[in-house]
């Protein structure tokens, strides 16, 4: 999925499913965020709210060239884990210029592998 952030499409909304994959290991589901639009920069915020079913989510913002992992401890630029069921919480990055990043949802380590829930994203960008 690619969402496109300019003045004209400023806080667009998303809604998707994630899975668990099992302690230790990401079965990312795979948002890219363009902010090209935004040349002097800005703070990409990303609202997440997490759906009612069993699994809770991680969720993990890289650059566009960042090779996503499949197991271990990510080298993400911001993250957010453990948001259980029925929660919400917003991460934050600052960037110097626009570039596309790449946000992965997937199930934490800690929920039963293979249970799935559903992620909402509202997502927005502050000039610098």
């Amino acid at each position: 999925m690619r969402v496109v952030l300019d003045s004209a499409q400023s806080s667009p909304e998303i809604l998707d499913i994630f899975r668990a994959p099992g302690n230790g290991y990401q079965d990312y589901t795979v948002v890219n965020i363009d902010t090209t639009a935004f040349e002097a920069g800005g703070t990409l915020s990303i609202y997440i709210q997490v759906g009612s079913a069993d699994a809770a989510g991680s969720f993990d913002l890289f650059d566009s060239d960042a090779e996503l992992p499949t197991e271990g401890i990510p080298e993400a630029l911001v993250s957010a884990w453990g948001i259980k069921p029925n929660t919400a919480t917003t991460i934050r990055h600052r960037f110097e210029r626009g570039e596309v990043f790449k946000l992965g949802a997937t199930g934490d380590w800690f929920s039963k592998k293979g249970d799935m829930n559903a992620f909402y994203l509202k997502i927005s960008v502050e000039e610098n």
